[in-house]
């Protein structure tokens, strides 16, 4: 547990840092921008939205019933928990809306200009 919390913390902020990094003159990883940008700068609700919208289609996906069961390992109990092998059927299904998307005029540079 304190392994998957650590790097739920560490991986956000190396990502951060590796960000803020490259967009400095030199883009060294040993020297960082200073001053730090305010939280403020970099705190948008319209995105904040965006990305709990794409997790909570993210989430849909994976509740759907397309895709085979699959049976896990064995347990203790000589049992096993079934599974729902899906992912590739999101993959498809997330491409064809991200498809549907752009030819409705939706522009991919957005996640760019906001998110990175």
């Amino acid at each position: 547990v304190f392994g998957v919390a650590l790097l739920m913390v560490v991986m956000p902020s190396t990502v951060f840092y590796l960000l803020l990094v490259c967009r400095t003159e030199q883009a060294s990883a040993l020297s960082p921008p200073w001053p730090l940008p305010s939280f403020r700068s970099l705190w948008s609700p319209q995105d904040f939205a965006l990305v709990l919208a794409w997790l909570a289609f993210q989430a849909l996906l994976y509740r759907l019933p397309m895709g085979k069961i699959t049976e896990g390992s064995l347990l203790r109990d000589h049992s096993r928990l079934q599974y729902r092998i899906n992912g590739f059927y999101a993959m498809l299904v997330t491409a064809l809306m991200v498809g549907a998307g752009l030819a409705g005029g939706l522009h991919l540079s957005y996640i760019y200009d906001h998110l990175l």
